[in-house]
Order: structure tokens, then sequence, then C-alpha cells
């Protein structure tokens, strides 16, 4: 394992997963929740390269902005971080804004290439479709990421901006906020250190990749720790602890709608992990009942990681 404390400092997301890659190769990274298969250190190298070169094939030039709009799954993680290999800026557009705040995100980030899966295509079609010169959009299939790896020639550094995410709306146009190598890494080694992960541990990713939950705490934090990440496609109640027993998850993050999902369900499960942690945001939301229904319910530790 790579300590987070001393590694972390002066890294690029490309620094670490070649780290990642060299140290431990054949560690498992990335799992796919509904098939069980799983990608090593290596195979998650091989791939974020292979993004990034057809990212570049298309005309694109480090620093510019590339944005995605998928739904969960191990293929946009791989997109994900392959955007943040190849020095691009890696635009999250958020599935559930709405067609006119779509348009308008993918307008004012200036997306050169917009990248989205079979699911989330039409949406993005009918968001530009009254643009004049849209950006190219890409469907990301397996087919995507077959290719040669090979390194990118451009340099990324810690300080390199990585990441542009919007604002939600709420109280006018969504405002994006961009953020550097180091700052997404300060994200995953917050996650990392506040609840002791180690390699050993696995994430079972139940939050949108388009938000900054999803993708800081519950990617970045196992690529930092040197653990696993499970990914199924979407958060669902009715298979939520049998995945987490099958595929071993040691801690995940929620938000407080899908903490209340699960204690309607009604299920008390007790996992015999040494260690499960739920954590979850913002528990000051909660009545004090509210927060005995939900320990009665989870039996194991449940942390808020803010006020």
């Amino acid at each position: 394992m790579i300590e987070p404390k001393i590694a972390m400092e002066g890294l690029s997301v490309r620094d670490l997963i070649d780290l990642r890659a060299k140290e431990t190769p054949n560690g498992e990274f990335l799992i796919d929740a509904d098939t069980g298969d799983a990608m090593t250190f290596q195979a998650v190298q091989d791939a974020v390269r292979v993004v990034a070169a057809r990212v570049a094939a298309h005309g694109v030039e480090p620093n510019q902005t590339v944005a995605y709009a998928m739904g969960n799954g191990t293929q946009t993680a791989l997109t994900i971080l392959g955007l943040l290999y190849g020095g691009y800026h890696a635009t999250a557009i958020n599935l559930a804004a709405g067609r006119e705040t779509i348009a308008y995100v993918l307008e004012h980030s200036d997306a050169q290439l917009v990248l989205t899966d079979f699911v989330s295509c039409a949406m993005v079609d009918a968001a530009l479709q009254s643009k004049a010169a849209p950006p190219v959009t890409i469907t990301v299939d397996s087919a995507f990421f077959a290719g040669e790896s090979v390194t990118p020639k451009t340099h990324v550094t810690a300080a390199s901006n990585g990441l542009l995410m919007y604002t939600s709306g709420t109280t006018g146009r969504p405002k994006g906020v961009v953020l550097s190598h180091a700052n997404l890494l300060a994200g995953g080694e917050n996650t990392s250190l506040a609840h002791a992960l180690t390699s050993q541990d696995r994430a079972l990713c139940v939050l949108p990749l388009y938000h900054i939950n999803g993708l800081c705490v519950t990617l970045l934090g196992p690529l930092v720790s040197g653990g696993s990440i499970v990914m199924p496609p979407k958060f669902r109640v009715s298979q939520f602890w049998d995945m987490v027993k099958l595929h071993n998850a040691t801690w995940l993050s929620l938000v407080p709608t899908q903490i209340s999902y699960l204690i309607d369900d009604g299920k008390r499960t007790v996992l015999k992990q040494p260690r499960h942690v739920l954590r979850a945001q913002p528990l000051h939301l909660y009545r004090q009942t509210f927060k005995l229904r939900l320990r009665r319910c989870l039996a194991y530790p449940l942390l808020k990681p803010w006020a």
C-alpha cells in the first residue's frame, strides 16, 4: 500500500495510476457488480491509456474540455480516469439536470467532445439539437476500449486542471468549479485517512459518478488506498444487501434519501466482515428518532464525514 499522507503530495491522477500498475499490477481495482468481472490495476492502466488516445484521435488537445454523460459502471469509471490520465478537463454532466441545463453546461464548458452511453445518448442529442455547431458525441461501448495502450506524450502534474464540476443550479445558472489533480487526490486521501482504508478494503459505489461524492470519495478513495471498488449500474434497494455481501464490500458512501429507502425496506442485515462502515451525509439533518431506526436497521457503524 502507498501511504496516502506521504505519497500523494505532488502526484497527478496519472502518476497514481502508473504507480499502482507498477507496484501491484495484479491487484484488483474495478469490479463489475453484475458479472463479477474484475480489472487489475495493470488492466486499468492499459484501458485509460486507450481512452486518452481515442480522445486525442478526435483532435482534442490536452487542457481542452471533454464531457462525460454516462450512468455508473466500470466503463464510466475508466472513461473518467482516462480523461484525467490524458490531461483533459473532464466535465461531469448531471443526467438528472434536464435538457436545458445539460445544453447550457455543454456550451458554457466549451466541450470539444461528449462521451456518452447507449442509455444517455438520446438525452445528449436532444440537448444539442438546437446548437449550430455541436460537439462530436461518441457512444462508449466495449469496442471503445479496444486499441493500443500508449503513454500520452503530454505531461500532467498535480497542479494541472482535471475536473470541471457544475453546481445544481437551484439558485440560478449552474456554476462551474475547476478542480486540479491535487484537489481530486486530496478528496480521495481525506476519505482514505478518515476511515483508515487499506488495500484490503472494498468500496461499493451507489452514488452517481457525475457527483463529486461518487467521484472523489468512492472512486478515488480506493485508488489512493490501493483497494478496490464494485461498480453497479445504479442504486437498487432490493439488491443492496445481497450485493454488499456477495462482493464483500467493507465500506460505501450514501446520502439521506438512500438510507431512508433502506430503512423503509425493512430488512435488518448483519454483516460478518471484520469491518463495515457506512459513510453518510449530512447526518445533522436527521431527527434523533430517525437515527435510532437507522442504527437498528444497519447493525454496523455509521459515520458522518462532515457536519
